[in-house]
């Protein structure tokens, strides 16, 4: 209607650090794996989940599920950027409800496709519930009725210690 007032848009609080974009093709892909937010390996490189950790689940997917974790998964973060001052759960997940638009103006364009959350920042963000490890394996609904799918983060099977890995890994392969 004229003279109605567009809601202001606010500005981006992390706009000056790095950005990593999502990737994966949004036309074959099949699903949508969403994590925290970029390492180091993805901020050199500009693209989701292609460290050491990405590596690990795109692998995980591919064995496991047959997928082409290549052309048939769609990689993002709640936080695109790589914010080295989020130290706690707590500001990382209030950093990532300010930053999830990006990821649900993304998955707007792929209606319908299930969402893996790596993760308990992005079980938390996507969802409000907290701590992965009750929750994982778990099959939920997003408010757009799609379903979701926590597991535990690559990341944190990559800083076990040598003993608790493998069967870190088991779990995380079986989910």
């Amino acid at each position: 209607a004229k003279g109605a007032r567009r809601p202001a848009q606010q500005a981006d609080p992390y706009a000056g650090h790095p950005r990593v974009r999502s990737s994966g093709n949004p036309d074959t892909a099949k699903v949508i794996a969403v994590g925290e937010m970029p390492g180091e390996t993805e901020i050199e490189q500009g693209e989701a989940f292609v460290g050491e950790a990405g590596q690990l689940l795109r692998r995980a997917i591919r064995e496991e599920t047959g997928l082409d974790s290549d052309r048939e998964v769609y990689y993002s973060n709640v936080i695109p950027y790589r914010i080295a001052e989020l130290q706690t759960d707590a500001q990382k997940i209030q950093a990532g409800k300010q930053c999830v638009g990006h990821l649900l103006n993304e998955m707007a364009a792929m209606p319908g496709l299930p969402v893996i959350g790596v993760g308990g920042i992005a079980l938390t963000v996507l969802t409000g519930e907290k701590g992965i490890t009750g929750e994982r394996g778990i099959l939920r609904r997003l408010p757009d009725k799609r379903t979701f799918f926590p597991v535990v983060h690559s990341a944190h099977i990559l800083r076990a210690d040598a003993e608790t890995r493998p069967g870190l890994e088991r779990t995380f392969r079986q989910d």
